[in-house]
């Protein structure tokens, strides 16, 4: 957790960019850098209370970069180690992942916000600093009392950080459960991302867990109201909640397609680290071969979701927020003439007939391995029709 005491800040000098073209976030809430968008696929990779300086957590970044992600939100002091901020285990980091095509969020410890700030607005790699982790869950991690960081705090500390570090964005973690707050906070923040981690957590018996992704996720819309944060970025699960049930790899395959189908701007995987200190390749190979998978098929297609438009498919089962054990879900994205279409069943044990209109394609052809992503799917006219399996995700490239 990232310590919580607020830093009344004078009037500071700004640190200018390091670069002409500035990162900032598009009107759809999509990000852009150099000029250009931005998905970030990321992993967590938080050390806090590990004692992880040096070079284990060098040697980490390095496994995540060959990894694939594009992305990794660290928790780590810049003055922590070392002679001082540029000779930090988190300077060495920063340069790490400038060298490796890796940006990062880094957490800023609120006591020292203005220092930290500023020394983060030295790396070029840094993309984000990370204010009030949980900020909309009470200083119990419930939803019973105040949040611990209302919206006006964390505005506050977004104009705090803005004033020292106007190119870098700001960025929170929080809930998307019933009964947290979301609306309110859509202006406190460049960058907004909720937690979704169902699997084996307790709240959801195992036949829901898959439906909970999306309901959590849809949630998300519906708690921040009609002017909700477009910049959405989802937390996705891969960590054990109860220590012993793991996601299973087509569980972690569900995760990241449900996200995009709701809205997601950026997918962030928690976390790296696991709680025994130990990474994520260790504590469960099966999840991380599953990443390993998953993050180049995810790339190939991202342009969909940067530049395309999304319809998304009208679904009569799917009207409520915690609505049963699992329906379907689905999406087409265009560009350029060419389409992207996103089909997954959130039922663990049922499947369902699919018969979507989509007019003006004569080509339907799966995209990614038949072992990984069933392909049942067919074009009859202006219609894709066919069967998908229980806790299974279809995605076909379409053509005219």
């Amino acid at each position: 957790m990232i310590l919580t005491i607020l830093w009344a800040m004078p009037a500071f000098a700004q640190v200018a960019p390091p670069s002409s073209t500035q990162p900032h976030v598009r009107a759809d809430g999509f990000i852009i850098v150099g000029g250009v968008p931005y998905f970030p696929l990321g992993i967590y990779h938080d050390s806090l209370d590990a004692g992880y300086y040096g070079q284990p957590f060098l040697d980490d970044l390095k496994t995540i970069a060959d990894a694939g992600f594009n992305f990794v939100h660290v928790s780590i002091d810049f003055t922590a180690d070392g002679d001082g901020p540029s000779t930090s285990t988190a300077a060495q980091a920063a340069r790490l992942a400038q060298e490796r095509g890796l940006h990062m969020a880094a957490a800023v410890y609120l006591k020292n916000l203005p220092m930290v700030v500023r020394e983060q607005a030295n790396w070029p790699a840094i993309l984000m600093s990370s204010l009030g982790d949980d900020f909309n869950s009470d200083a119990k991690g419930s939803f019973k009392g105040p949040a611990k960081f209302p919206p006006a705090t964390m505005a506050d500390l977004n104009r705090q950080t803005h004033a020292i570090a106007p190119h870098v964005l700001t960025y929170s973690s929080g809930s998307s459960f019933p009964g947290a707050v979301l609306e309110g906070y859509e202006k406190t923040l460049d960058c907004i991302a909720i937690q979704i981690y169902p699997i084996g957590d307790g709240n959801e018996s195992v036949r829901n867990e898959l439906e909970a992704m999306q309901d959590r996720m849809a949630n998300y819309w519906k708690l921040a109201g009609p002017k909700a944060n477009k910049c959405l970025i989802v937390n996705l699960q891969a960590f054990s909640s109860d220590g012993t049930r793991w996601p299973t790899p087509q569980e972690i395959r569900l995760q990241p397609w449900v996200s995009v189908l709701g809205g997601a701007r950026g997918l962030v995987w928690y976390t790296f680290l696991q709680k025994d200190h130990a990474p994520l390749p260790k504590s469960s190979a099966q999840t991380w071969a599953e990443l390993l998978r998953l993050l180049p098929e995810l790339k190939q297609v991202t342009g969909y979701f940067t530049d395309g438009k999304l319809t998304s498919f009208a679904n009569p089962s799917d009207k409520n927020f915690d609505d049963g054990p699992g329906t379907w879900h689905a999406g087409l994205w265009v560009r350029q003439n060419q389409g992207l279409m996103v089909i997954v069943n959130t039922h663990r044990d049922q499947p369902l007939n699919i018969d979507l209109r989509i007019n003006g394609w004569n080509k339907c052809d799966p995209l990614f391995d038949a072992d990984r992503y069933e392909r049942s799917m067919h074009l009859v006219g202006t219609h894709l029709k066919g069967t998908i399996a229980p806790a299974s995700v279809q995605v076909y490239q379409l053509g005219k």
